[in-house]
């Protein structure tokens, strides 16, 4: 955690999400701005990827319309991208 913190760029921030709030990876990438609050976010949708058997990429977005999971955000020292 210490070099995710000294070197914060757009990954580490991102691993650092992860690490804290428990959070999947489809879930983080789909992150809006409008989600986070003060000291929480709402988790609100996910996205899936996998290929077919053509071997094609699929995305699918999935929305939790009767569901959100709130993950609670410690207050830690900011982190700032350079």
């Amino acid at each position: 955690m210490n070099y995710l913190t000294a070197n914060p760029d757009t990954a580490n921030l991102a691993i650092c999400l992860l690490f804290v709030t428990g959070l999947r990876v489809g879930e983080l990438v789909t992150l809006k701005h409008s989600d986070f609050d003060e000291f929480s976010l709402k988790v609100r949708r996910t996205e899936t990827r996998y290929t077919d058997n053509t071997d094609k990429i699929i995305y699918e977005s999935k929305s939790f319309q009767n569901l959100q999971r709130v993950s609670e955000l410690f207050p830690f020292q900011p982190i700032t991208l350079g």
